[in-house]
């Protein structure tokens, strides 16, 4: 309170004190005036009663008046404290509420997570390799990994779905789906899709990812995977060239059960179904589509790979697979 309101405070006591005096002495006064007939003593004790009783009268007023101002002020104030008592009640319940939520939610991926095919522990590591990503990381690291996050989830998806597929020629997938197959593969290798180049001494068997493929079918071979090879040519003379001779030797050493088929000895319906595919666990089968071809100096390239889970597309692999294993010839190694 400033020095000001406390004066004016002191003078509104003092005004207020004078003014139930004035009106004290006049009731008094009157009342005296009134009770001349009776004795001086009593006429006195008359208006001094009275006067009492108008002075106590007033203080009650004033007092009355006070204590409905506090009530007021007080009314006035509660009626403040519940409004932000409600406002954060509300606040605190939303906070609450989408904890709550967040917690709903991340209980219910992580039950979906339990009940895929996938381990919970991977999904898991996933996550937390990504909060692993500060701020700090490098505008364009931070740019590379999300993008390959967002093509991880659209895989997914497309797995989900029943058919994945990538734009030109696939690496990871085929290792990946070699390196796990615990039944058998089942592949057709065209010659047309294989060779990248006129000649056999530079196919795709010879290349990185061809190495590394024969490698990881060595491996899956020992473990007692059943692996069997379909080398469809298009001309008779590539089937009994010098090279072609030493690649299915190589890998009829590796436990491949290898077989050789001309594309010329076969039917009309057969011969315009070939595809390049590979079957694994007979539940996958794994397709690449080659470009065309201008002459055939130009080496061939794959334009897209597909991974095909649907039931149907499976079962028709399968038995396009076996029609063309019964019409092969099977590589015999020379002595």
């Amino acid at each position: 309170m400033t020095n000001v309101a406390r004066v004016r405070g002191v003078g509104v006591t003092v005004s207020s004190v004078i003014r139930k005096i004035v009106v004290t002495l006049l009731t008094g006064g009157i009342a005296y005036l009134l009770a001349t007939p009776l004795k001086p003593a009593e006429a006195i004790i008359l208006s001094a009663f009275i006067g009492g009783v108008v002075l106590v009268v007033q203080f009650l007023i004033e007092f009355d008046d006070r204590m409905q101002v506090v009530e007021d002020e007080q009314t006035t104030r509660l009626a403040a404290l519940e409004r932000q008592q409600a406002a954060h009640t509300g606040e605190v319940r939303n906070l609450v509420q989408q904890s709550f939520l967040k917690i709903s939610q991340a209980t219910e991926l992580f039950g979906l997570v339990e009940a895929s095919a996938l381990r919970t522990d991977a999904v898991i590591q996933l996550v937390q390799h990504s909060t692993a990503l500060t701020q700090e990381l490098p505008p364009l690291v931070a740019r590379v990994a999300q993008a390959e996050i967002v093509r991880t989830s659209r895989f997914l998806k497309e797995l989900g779905d029943g058919t994945a597929s990538y734009e030109g020629e696939d690496r990871d997938w085929l290792l990946a789906l070699a390196h796990n197959a615990k039944i058998s593969i089942d592949a057709t290798s065209l010659n047309t899709v294989d060779a990248r180049g006129r000649g056999l001494d530079s196919t795709f068997w010879l290349s990185d990812l061809g190495q590394r493929y024969l490698e990881v079918q060595r491996g899956v071979a020992r473990n007692g995977i059943k692996i069997r090879r379909i080398f469809i040519v298009d001309r008779p003379g590539i089937a009994h060239g010098p090279e072609f001779y030493e690649m299915c030797r190589l890998q009829a050493r590796m436990n491949i059960e290898v077989r050789i088929l001309t594309a010329a000895d076969l039917e009309a319906p057969l011969k315009t179904k070939l595809l390049d595919f590979i079957l694994f666990d007979n539940a996958v089968s794994y397709e690449t589509t080659p470009a065309y071809r201008i002459d055939e100096s130009s080496p061939p390239e794959i334009v897209q790979t597909r991974m095909q889970l649907q039931p149907d597309v499976v079962e028709e692999r399968i038995d396009r697979f076996r029609d063309l294993w019964e019409r092969a010839k099977p590589f015999v190694m020379a002595d």
